[in-house]
């Protein structure tokens, strides 16, 4: 892990590139394997969004975010099961991993028990990799009119993992694919659907994918340095 001063200074170069591609784009800081302590430097240094990756941990420091909770945004970033939708209810803004209308009718149906909306993002597997989760493109667009009938969400976006290149230019027909995606749905007017955000771009290829139209990225590595 990094020190205070470094992480500090990542976040400042990291926004300063962001604002140079697009000033509106938010940074979602992933703070997967990353204690309070450090995540607290991040808060302290202008970041307001915040994504875990599993339950169980975000469980670890819910008293943490919990404080601070009023001035925050918190998402969840990976893989959501289906027993842990009651929690992921109470514990994030934003749940950026629905890979499937299944476990969208379950959160919709849970969030009505709760007496709320709950705002979530479609992932879609762009790059049709067997080792990820999310939608295929088309399997998306035939469901898409399922989604309106799911009262107590609400769609704000898709979210994707690209495939991974040592050269990030490799990246960019992916991103270019998900923007074109991303308009495509956002044309429709969908109910239940407030289109604002296309999550794609990480700590490698971050800078392709503000290219080519992401308004979220999503950096954890090239903010706190490596984790075990």
């Amino acid at each position: 892990m990094l020190t205070d001063i470094q992480i500090s200074k990542n976040i400042e170069n990291i926004l300063n590139k962001i604002n140079s591609i697009n000033k509106n784009a938010l940074l979602v800081a992933i703070t997967k394997f990353v204690q309070p302590e450090k995540i607290s430097i991040a808060f302290n240094s202008g970041i307001y969004h915040f994504g875990e990756s599993r339950i169980q941990e975000t469980q670890g420091k819910i008293n943490f975010y919990e404080k601070i909770k009023d001035k925050i945004k918190l998402h969840l970033v990976g893989h959501l099961q289906s027993n842990k939708i009651k929690k992921a209810i109470d514990f994030y803004d934003y749940i950026q991993s629905v890979d499937s209308y299944e476990i969208a009718q379950k959160i919709s149906v849970y969030a009505r028990d709760k007496n709320k909306i709950c705002d979530i993002f479609l992932e879609i597997n762009i790059g049709r990799e067997q080792s990820k989760y999310g939608f295929l493109k088309e399997k998306l667009i035939l469901d898409l009119d399922r989604f309106q009938n799911l009262e107590n969400i609400r769609v704000k976006g898709l979210m994707t993992v690209a495939p991974y290149f040592q050269n990030t230019e490799e990246t960019r027909p992916y991103f270019k694919e998900m923007k074109n995606l991303f308009d495509e749905i956002k044309k429709m007017n969908l109910k239940n659907f407030d289109f604002q955000y296309l999550s794609m771009g990480m700590s490698n290829d971050y800078i392709v994918a503000l290219e080519e139209g992401s308004n979220m990225v999503r950096i954890g590595t090239a903010i706190f340095g490596q984790r075990n």
